[in-house]
C-alpha cells in the first residue's frame, strides 16, 4: 500500500501544517503564541530537508 505522502515535498507539507496551524491557533481573530512557536519550529526542518520528498524524510533526518 502506497503512503499518501509519496510525491510531497517537506516544503509542501509544511505549507499545508501552516494553513492548518493558522485556523486552529487562534484566540477570535488573532494567532497565538503557539502559532508562532510552530513558525519556528518548521523554519529548521523546511531549510535543511524543505526539497525532499516527504517518503525520503525519516529517523535520520530527524537526528540532524
Amino acid at each position: 500500500m502506497q503512503s499518501a505522502a509519496v510525491g510531497i515535498s517537506v516544503n509542501e507539507l509544511c505549507v499545508a501544517s501552516l494553513r492548518h496551524a493558522e485556523q486552529h491557533y487562534r484566540k477570535g481573530d488573532d494567532l497565538t503564541a503557539e502559532y508562532d512557536c510552530f513558525v519556528s519550529a518548521i523554519k529548521p526542518l523546511k531549510e535543511l530537508f524543505g526539497v525532499i520528498p516527504v517518503d525520503e524524510f525519516g529517523p535520520c533526518s530527524i537526528k540532524a
